[in-house]
Parts: C-alpha cells; structure tokens; sequence
C-alpha cells in the first residue's frame, strides 16, 4: 500500500508524505511511520493511531489511552473505516492528518521499500539562484538531536517498586542517590498512585517532595535522584541528568537601543540552538554581533525579549528563578 498524506500542524505549516507500509502508525515515538515531535506535540501519545489496508479498504484504529483520535471532527472509538478526503486528529489541540491518496504500492523484485519518505514538494527551488532554502529536520532527526531516542520508557503495567535493587524491583533506577526500595506504583483502574516509601533523598512530583500518595496526571514529572520522568498516561519516560545536560534555545531574541543613534537595534533574531551531553561548543563572530549576550541568555542571567531556553526540557527562567 502507498499513502500520500499531509500533515497540519495547529500553527497552520504543513508537510507532505508518502507511507509504503501496510501499516502506518501514527504517534511521537520515532519509530512510528508517522512520527510527531514530542518537544512540539507533547499531548499526543508514542503510539496514537494506525492505519491499515485492510479487504474492505482503509481502517483507523484508535490506541492512546490518554487522548482522543477524531475523525473528521468526530472521537473514535475503537476502529472506523477511512477514505481519501478524511481528516485525522491526534486529540482536539493536536496535529491533523488528511489523506490525499491511497494505491498500491510500487515495488521492485528484492528491494526493500522505504517505511517514509518526504513527498517532493510542490514548489521545488529554482536552480542557480544561489543557496538553497534551509530544510526542516524531519521528527526522527529532531529525536535524535534532544537525545530522545535514548531515553528509557517504563511501562506501568500493574504497577510496583521503584529503587535500585535489583531483581528486588519492577522500575530499576540504578544509582546510589536512589534508595533500594524508593517508591511505589500502584495502579487501580484508570489511575496510577505514586507512593514514596521512606526514600533518603525524597520523590518529587512536579518540584514537590511527596508526603503521601498522589494520583499521577498527564504530563506529571516525577523526579528520583538523578532521574527526571515523566508520566505520559501510559509509562513513565525516563533521561537521567546525571552527566547529561542538554541546553535548548528557542527562537531567541535580543533588542537593544543602538549607543550612536538611539534607535532599536536587533542583536539577535530568532536563534535555535541545541548544546548535546558532552559537546563542545564554540561560538564564533566579529565584536558586537551578540556572543556575550546569547550566553547570558543560555546560562540564566539575562532573560531573552522573546523565545525560551531549556535545560534537560525544562524552562530555565520558569523553573530555575
């Protein structure tokens, strides 16, 4: 099977592609055929929905447990047929997903088909007109460049221990900061409690130190020792911080009035930057073209007039005053 589709954004961007799986599953996890950012999509699941061929033609079947799949402005449930034309919502604020056409897959004897791959757009560059227009990284890369790919997902299941005992606990947080037994998850029916049991260093949920069981949320984090996790409704996705720092800035701005004619003057402009765990970087460029201030702005002493910095995903000037 060979589906064209394209994805709308809630900012109105769109981007095209082209599935060649049977199956195309829909969600944040990188490995999902259609993969959504998670720093840009937060509330849609790791796997949201699929899209399947099935005999009787094109089927979407519902996943998430923690947010709705809309069809054409109407929830899902469970599986509904799909055609050409139809429009998919991962959740009523989420990406939208509309299918523009549905064929047979193209294939050549003994070679192996990409899983997805950017549809050609409709406006190509002109050549020789100089540099080309810079290309948006597709989601996996995105991953890749946060470090997400590596980090380790917990699924709840029916719940139990925290603590870095092993083969003593069912969530193994390896790490002499977290206590052998630290604390417990326990699920019933829908809702999954956090319990902390008498941990040295404490649990903390959302920078709170526990002092009796909580009924986790959607977008919850959870913090033990050098490990920052977060609950998703499903698994609790874990990055350690431990000797892995990531620094984010985010269309970052800085405005000053000129010394010589008093007039605004921009010494940055919507600066994307993405330090990694272990890099080394070197910020280059002539006097006045604003290394000084963009590392003020990275190292938490001097907010941005607009944009955001993060550090491990969480907003510096918000959570670290």
């Amino acid at each position: 099977m060979k589906m064209r589709l394209r994805i709308i954004d809630p900012s109105a961007e769109t981007r095209e592609l082209v599935v060649t799986n049977s199956v195309a599953r829909l969600g944040r996890d990188s490995m999902c055929e259609v993969a959504f950012d998670p720093a840009l999509h937060p509330k849609v699941s790791s796997e949201h929905a699929r899209l399947e061929r099935t005999a009787a033609g094109l089927k979407l079947t519902h996943v998430s447990r923690s947010n709705h799949t809309l069809l054409n402005g109407q929830p899902v449930e469970g599986t509904a047929p799909v055609k050409v034309g139809d429009q998919i919502r991962l959740g009523y604020t989420g990406p939208t997903i509309e299918i523009l056409a549905v064929a047979a897959a193209e294939t050549t004897s003994g070679a192996p088909t990409r899983a997805a791959e950017p549809a050609k757009a409709s406006a190509p560059a002109q050549q020789g007109d100089g540099y080309g227009a810079t290309l948006q990284a597709a989601p996996e890369h995105l991953s890749l460049l946060r470090g997400s790919l590596a980090a380790e997902r917990f699924e709840v299941g029916h719940g139990g221990i925290i603590g870095r005992q092993k083969d003593q606990v069912q969530f193994l947080l390896d790490h002499p900061h977290v206590s052998r037994q630290h604390a417990r998850l326990k699920v019933s029916g829908d809702s999954v409690r956090l319990a902390d049991l008498g941990s040295a260093n404490g649990t903390h949920v959302n920078g709170r130190r526990l002092t009796r069981p909580v009924v986790l949320n959607y977008g919850d984090r959870i913090d033990i020792g050098p490990f920052s996790l977060q609950f998703d409704g499903e698994a609790l996705v874990s990055r350690s911080r431990s000797n892995n720092i990531e620094l984010v800035g985010r269309k970052l701005r800085r405005v000053v009035k000129d010394r010589a004619t008093g007039r605004p003057l921009t010494l940055l402009q919507d600066i994307n930057l993405v330090v990694r765990p272990r890099e080394f970087i070197c910020l280059l460029g002539p006097s006045g073209s604003g290394k000084s201030t963009l590392l003020t702005m990275l190292s938490g002493r001097n907010p941005p007039d607009r944009g955001s910095v993060e550090v491990n995903g969480e907003d510096l000037y918000a959570n670290f005053p």
